[in-house]
């Protein structure tokens, strides 16, 4: 049985709303039971939500997204899985369980829905009180998925007593077993899949015992192929709709003289691109030439991913920055991971080089080498391989 804590969705522009087409359909074949409902689904607003919900196959649910006018939820504030002995061979005979959905407690959230209405965050406790008392007359468990700060589960736990699991994913958090708020038991899985929460119920003396387990999702763990399929197929439509971006662009920048390629703009650049350092650098420059961060770039072109937003930033100088890349038909000069992606822009130490300037080391490589993206990554070990100047 698969269930997520929230927050999963991204309606928010072209290619966020592939990613979540894509993720309700993989999520669909999989099995999921249930979703909860975060503020990430309604980032884009109300009428993107009832996209969202048109696509999944599983039932949405959150207790504390409201109208205002009514105070009634978007979607359902529950939903009930039993689970079959037939199927769960530790189960002596069918577990109903009560599965509720909520997000963190935010005052100033608003979003305008259809006709003259908001939709709201309502007070997490308040809503479980309202709903324990019907759930526990239909399920032998009751199971909180909660988009929100583990402190804030924690209170929730205290405030709202008869809750039996609060299954949490927020900014990263986890918990390797489940932790104890008084009865109320506490595991948290992180975010953006890259964590597996796995809870086995077994019942024993009339009690639902819990035993859980956090699985990083490595590459010790092999692929799915019809799942990778699905997955690269999005990511071709997305690096698709960034091409017909960049090429919509360079075509309405074309006609305009005041349109002029970043790379050109001479006078406005605070970037000048590795070519500039190799005057005085040449040994350093010799080095990096070798280098994968030379040839960042192609590792995108090889995956199809030279034209995601989401990848590009880390292999080129200055993305979406004054005189930084922009894409390779007008700023091909800034592609590939160059000198001023660690040190900096140069433009003010090529006009006064004995300031102090850049000077690079794990700080800097962090933002990009970032656990989820370079999960191998030791800057101990790496760092010998680029070490350059005094």
């Amino acid at each position: 049985m698969w269930v997520d804590t929230g927050n999963w969705a991204a309606m928010d522009s072209p290619d966020g709303m592939v990613k979540t087409r894509t993720l309700a359909e993989a999520m669909a074949d999989m099995g999921y039971v249930t979703s909860n409902v975060g503020e990430r689904e309604l980032a884009n607003g109300y009428d993107s939500f009832v996209i969202l919900r048109k696509q999944c196959k599983f039932p949405l649910i959150s207790a504390n997204l409201v109208f205002q006018s009514s105070g009634k939820t978007i979607v359902e504030p529950y939903t009930i899985v039993t689970l079959d002995p037939k199927k769960y061979k530790a189960l002596k005979k069918p577990l109903r369980l009560a599965i509720a959905g909520v997000t963190r407690f935010n005052p100033t959230f608003m979003k305008s829905a259809p006709p003259k209405d908001n939709v709201i965050i309502a007070n997490p406790s308040d809503e479980l009180k309202r709903y324990l008392p019907e759930m526990k007359k239909k399920a032998d468990q009751i199971i909180v998925l909660a988009a929100m700060a583990k402190d804030d589960a924690r209170l929730l736990a205290k405030e709202v007593p008869g809750i039996d699991l609060i299954v949490g994913g927020y900014s990263g958090v986890t918990t390797a077993v489940e932790e104890k708020e008084g009865a109320t038991a506490l595991f948290f899985v992180g975010n953006q899949g890259k964590y597996l929460g796995e809870l086995r119920m077994f019942q024993e003396g009339g009690l639902t015992q819990i035993k859980s387990a956090l699985h990083y999702l490595s590459v010790a763990y092999p692929e799915d192929p019809p799942m990778k399929a699905k997955v690269e197929a999005a990511l071709n439509e997305i690096n698709e709709l960034g091409r017909a971006a960049a090429a919509e662009l360079a075509k309405s920048s074309s006609g305009s003289a005041a349109a002029v390629p970043v790379a050109a703009d001479a006078a406005q650049k605070s970037f000048v691109g590795a070519e500039a350092c190799r005057t005085c650098h040449t040994a350093d420059y010799a080095l990096w030439a070798t280098s994968g961060h030379a040839h960042a770039m192609q590792t995108l072109v090889d995956k199809k991913a030279d034209f995601n937003p989401e990848c590009v930033g880390c292999h080129v100088v200055g993305f979406k920055k004054k005189g930084g890349f922009s894409d390779n038909a007008t700023t091909p000069a800034m592609a590939n991971v160059q000198c001023e992606a660690c040190h900096g822009p140069g433009a003010k130490h090529m006009a006064d080089p004995s300031a102090p300037y850049g000077k690079a080391g794990k700080p800097a490589c962090l933002p990009c080498h970032t656990h989820d993206n370079s999960p191998t990554f030791d800057f101990d070990t790496y760092w010998p391989r680029i070490r350059h100047g005094a």
